[in-house]
């Protein structure tokens, strides 16, 4: 099948050979049925012990991998690293926004001295952050190109 974890562990064979070479007769330890969507297996498992009773047991593909089990706690671990990391990131351009508001107070005052309403420096402040997020968000996704452009050459 082109799968080391697979291959090492099933021998596909028709029924016919299977019979002869385990010497059964007319019966059989496993049946494999192969879908076309792979992701049906689990409606057709049901369907498949529903007919056949309850003496038979219908595993799907997803039952059986330990690999495919353990990716799918990696996918899950790796959601919530990746949402800690954007809070993080979301917390640190907060502290460094209010530092910066902070540390602006003589220019806040000279500002409010020279007329401009409280409206008007929110939006001096606003519009700050408006950029530093766009030239974030541009940097990210450009990063996040270049990684996708080249990830063949890391896979290899």
């Amino acid at each position: 099948m082109g799968y080391y974890d697979f291959d090492a562990t099933v021998i596909v064979v028709s029924l016919e050979n299977a019979q002869e070479m385990y010497d059964l007769g007319d019966s059989v330890h496993d049946l494999m049925v192969m879908l076309r969507d792979p992701f049906n297996a689990t409606a057709v498992s049901a369907q498949l012990e529903k007919a056949l009773g309850p003496r038979f047991k219908a595993a799907t593909w997803l039952e059986q991998s330990p690999l495919l089990a353990a990716v799918l706690v990696e996918k899950n671990v790796m959601l919530y690293i990746l949402f800690f990391i954007v809070i993080v990131a979301a917390f640190g351009i907060t502290c460094t926004l209010i530092t910066f508001i902070v540390m602006k107070t003589r220019e806040i005052g000279l500002m409010k001295a020279l007329g401009a309403s409280n409206r008007q420096v929110l939006w001096v402040f606003l519009g700050q952050s408006l950029v530093v997020s766009l030239l974030g968000i541009l940097a990210g996704l450009m990063v996040g190109l270049l990684a996708l452009h080249y990830r063949n050459e890391f896979l290899n």
